[in-house]
């Protein structure tokens, strides 16, 4: 019998360890285009993945389970949060069905894992046990016998995350604009890793043309806030100095008549947060920045709004004058008396993961190719980023020199999140220790 866990799933599912050519148990093609998000919140596994359905794209939630029934055991067809999961993804089906129901009587297609697993996973899947990534010892192939690499591979993986997001922003411009896939992606970095989904879902159920609509129609940044607050449910949850500043100034009577309030439901986790961090103040944060890109009648776009900072002349390409720039724009006073100007630290992750990929991403499209290797450029030479903890774990391997050397760059820190992710997360280490021969030839040519 083989002894695994969900977590080795969903590695092979979010790096498509499986077979090109993939049939659900209802006989339909699957082609997956994005895996989508690993979710370590309640919800689904995976969030806004894109899959093709018999020739259909199709965007939403997988869920996965060892065995199919674990979707009822788990009582996922009585919770509505699973209603947007698209594919239900499992090692073996064993209910007989070819369909899994979700408590809305939906049918979701059955993909079982069991028969598509590629050959490069198979040995090491029948190896796999219930063990968590745990640090054992000061002790690592990679970081101990490769250390003149180091910097040289970890630079190639922080390039194969930039690859990743590109993909991931390619695949999802086929259902919004640039204008929405920017406001999600801002929202989604204003939630932090708690409340990340949540911002999504209000950027989903808000989009950025709505917010457009309503400030050509004359209505003020505190209606919108009114209107974002109220819908999120989270006008029940204001801190006290946003409650007696504002007061009466957010009231209902925009949203009723602007708006009709569904039954969107929202997940904010507001246990043991920082009062700095709390989502109303993030939310407050954020909208200055996309009310003034909506507002301005130059623009009237947020993606206008943000080439603005990549507007630059040949003498001033540095990367410290860009983030200088950046940093002036984005963090703004948006309220008297509440000081809720977003930190160096958060805009900076806000440029690397959100705006860089997908400014490259429009310079692509649009055949603007000084502006592609710019927005290149500042991925590669971007400084070290606040540390995480997966950034923390994974620098206890290695030396003093080579961490200095790690600490002075951005993208050496992707790599290391990028290897975490691949590989140690799920001790994969044979699979990293075989990679290396690529990469080493890769950085040879």
């Amino acid at each position: 019998m083989i002894d695994f866990n969900e977590k080795f799933l969903y590695h092979i599912w979010d790096q498509q360890h499986l077979l090109f050519e993939k049939k659900t148990d209802c006989g339909k093609d699957i082609k997956v285009i994005f895996a989508g998000h690993l979710n370590r919140a309640k919800g689904p596994d995976f969030r806004n993945a894109i899959i093709d359905i018999d020739g259909t794209e199709i965007q939403g939630d997988i869920e996965i389970h060892i065995n199919s029934y674990d979707w009822k055991a788990h009582n996922h067809h009585e919770d509505p949060n699973y209603n947007n999961v698209i594919l239900h993804v499992v090692f073996s089906n064993k209910s007989g069905l070819p369909y899994t129901i979700k408590e809305n009587g939906e049918l979701t297609p059955i993909l079982q894992m069991n028969n598509i697993l590629s050959t490069d996973i198979e040995k090491l899947f029948k190896e796999s046990n219930e063990e968590q990534f745990v640090e054992k010892e000061k002790f690592c192939t990679l970081f101990s016998s490769q250390s003149h690499w180091i910097p040289q591979i970890l630079t190639e993986y922080g390039k194969e995350r930039f690859e990743r997001k590109v993909k991931r922003f390619l695949a999802e411009l086929s259902f919004c604009s640039f204008d929405q896939l920017l406001y999600q992606g801002i929202f989604e970095s204003l939630g932090y890793a708690n409340n990340k989904f949540p911002f999504y879902q209000l950027a989903k159920q808000v989009p950025y043309i709505k917010i457009q609509t309503y400030i050509n129609q004359g209505f003020n940044k505190i209606d919108i806030l009114s209107l974002l607050l109220h819908l999120s449910g989270l006008i029940n949850y204001l801190p006290s100095q946003v409650e007696s500043i504002l007061g009466t100034q957010i009231q209902d009577s925009f949203v009723k008549q602007n708006y009709v309030i569904s039954d969107y439901h929202y997940d904010w986790n507001l246990f043991r947060l920082r009062p700095i961090n709390h989502p109303v103040l993030r939310l407050i944060q954020g909208l200055d920045f996309i009310y003034d890109s909506a507002l301005s009648m130059h623009e009237n776009s947020l993606t206008k709004h943000i080439l603005k900072l990549f507007s630059f002349e040949k003498d001033n390409l540095s990367v410290s004058a860009f983030r200088k720039r950046s940093h002036l724009a984005i963090s703004k006073q948006t309220i008297e008396g509440l000081n809720t100007r977003l930190g160096i630290s958060r805009i900076d992750l806000m440029l690397i993961n959100i705006i860089i990929p997908l400014v490259y991403i429009y310079a692509q499209k649009m055949d603007y190719p000084d502006l592609q290797v710019y927005a290149y450029d500042l991925f590669m030479d971007f400084p070290s980023l606040a540390d995480n903890s997966i950034n923390s774990t994974m620098r206890k391997y290695l030396t003093e020199d080579i961490e200095d050397k790690i600490s002075k760059k951005a993208i050496m820190q992707q790599g290391l999140i990028q290897i975490y992710h691949n590989y140690c997360e799920n001790h994969l280490c044979e699979f990293c220790t075989n990679k290396l021969d690529d990469i080493k030839a890769r950085i040879v040519l």
